[in-house]
């Protein structure tokens, strides 16, 4: 491990993108990692990648393609981090690449943009619902368009443009899930409910 971090060169100032959850297929994890060794290919700058996230299901393929890359220090693997160091890693990443496959929801790529930090997410239903206009669109399936997505928040001439428009346009999906939001829908359910129950004539 220590021969790994002094390769990576933790010391010294580095430009990277950032991906974070579970260590699974639908995850799409090999898919960043390709994407984000195109980027790499284009412009060899010694960008990183950074992934948070413990193995879950069907890993070990994916653990054998972070492998190469961890070891030769470019890729940094970590577990088991404390919120407040998430939240260090996501306000100083280039950008949070998140194109899985299939979500339910997707908690964060809000999460990075509560934090300024704009996404490259999977062109699908659930993030298209969730996140609206305040990320960039990838095909999952297409490795080159994920890291296309990618070189435009790296290194696109109007990159510094789009990201503070994308963190604008965030600003009202990340309204719409506040505590204050959600805290009076709550409030409105359950006051409507009591009402209900007091005007009921069983």
């Amino acid at each position: 491990m220590k021969d790994v971090l002094e390769r990576a060169n933790p010391d010294k100032p580095f430009k990277y993108i950032m991906w974070l959850t579970s260590i699974e297929p639908k995850k799409n994890t090999i898919g960043v990692i390709r994407a984000w060794e195109e980027v790499r290919y284009r412009h060899g700058d010694g960008l990183k990648l950074i992934l948070v996230g413990k193995p879950a299901w069907r890993y070990k393929e994916i653990l054998k393609a972070i492998k190469p890359r961890y070891l030769d220090g470019e890729l940094l693997h970590l577990e088991d981090l404390p919120f407040v160091e998430i939240q260090t890693l996501y306000q100083n990443a280039e950008c949070f690449v998140f194109p899985s496959f299939a979500e339910g929801f997707g908690f964060p790529p809000m999460e990075a943009l509560s934090l300024g930090t704009p996404s490259v997410v999977s062109d699908i239903p659930a993030h298209r619902w969730v996140m609206g206009d305040s990320v960039l669109y990838a095909d999952p399936y297409s490795d080159v368009s994920i890291a296309n997505q990618i070189e435009r928040l790296v290194y696109g001439e109007e990159r510094q443009q789009l990201k503070a428009t994308l963190v604008k346009n965030g600003r009202d999906i990340l309204e719409r899930y506040s505590v204050r939001t959600v805290s009076n829908q709550w409030s409105d359910l359950l006051n409507e409910l009591r009402q209900r129950g007091e005007g009921s004539t069983i």
